[in-house]
């Protein structure tokens, strides 16, 4: 657009110069020619103020963009900085991880997604011999433990209390079986990566021993490797309700039923 403009401004100019010519020529040759000069300095001037109105325009666009860009960038770094608040401020909530191996991992993740302050479980196998084992090498002897991983909140929910409700579905004293299920993989553990832990664990341990007036068989170690089970076993009484398990279906509801 701006050359087409500059284009037909500069015809205009010459047109009036041409006409200027032919009236000039006949009397004043001299005349003409200094109208011919006057003709393109006037020219220059409009094509050079043209060029001068179109860098204004540019420049103010282009500082008008400028200034868009700024706002959106500033706009967009407050929108961040804010979603970044609300993540890390979340109530300032801390976790912990502990692992519990309580036989068959079914139920037992069953069994603990139920309590408030527990915000995630998994079920893998714990403490074995190889790496990153099948489920059937696992029930095969690869030495690992069906366990259960249990992210939680100890503001809500405390390790004693966790491993209270541990206690209540399993049997502290058999090894290597819960229930109808028999295996190396059936073995009770409590394995934390936290050192910090392990005086908590202990307390609770010895507590419930004295309780009962027994001698528990149930591992307390350091975890030495976990692997996450296969997709299929993850929820699997969500998946298939009448799937089997060791663990008596009322205690599934123990925290709504008040017998906690």
């Amino acid at each position: 657009m701006k050359e087409l403009w500059k284009k037909g401004l500069a015809f205009s100019v010459t047109l009036i110069m041409a006409l200027g010519l032919i009236g000039g020529c006949a009397g004043n040759p001299g005349g003409a020619q200094e109208a011919a000069s006057g003709a393109k300095e006037t020219t220059a001037q409009a094509m050079t103020q043209a060029d001068a109105g179109s860098d204004t325009a540019k420049a103010a666009s282009t500082s008008a963009g400028t200034q868009d860009m700024n706002e959106d960038a500033d706009a967009m770094a407050e929108e961040t900085a804010g979603g970044q608040s609300g993540i890390e401020g979340s109530d300032g909530m801390s976790t912990s991880t502990i692992y519990l191996a309580g036989g068959c991992f079914w139920g037992t993740q069953k069994f603990f997604d139920q309590f408030s302050g527990v915000i995630e479980t998994e079920v893998g196998y714990a403490n074995g011999n190889t790496e990153n084992p099948s489920y059937y090498e696992v029930c095969s002897g690869s030495g690992h433990a069906e366990t259960v991983k249990i992210v939680y909140d100890p503001e809500k929910i405390s390790l004693p209390q966790l491993l209270e409700y541990y206690f209540m579905v399993i049997d502290p004293t058999s090894v290597n079986r819960q229930g109808n299920d028999v295996g190396g993989q059936y073995r009770t553990g409590i394995y934390y990566e936290d050192e910090s832990l392990l005086d908590e664990i202990q307390t609770a341990y010895k507590a419930e021993e004295e309780k009962t007036g027994l001698t528990f068989v149930v591992e307390v170690l350091p975890l030495d490797n976990y692997y996450a089970a296969e997709e299929k076993h993850q929820k699997y009484l969500d998946k298939n309700p009448l799937g089997y398990c060791h663990i008596p279906r009322n205690m599934f509801n123990l925290e709504g039923s008040g017998q906690n």
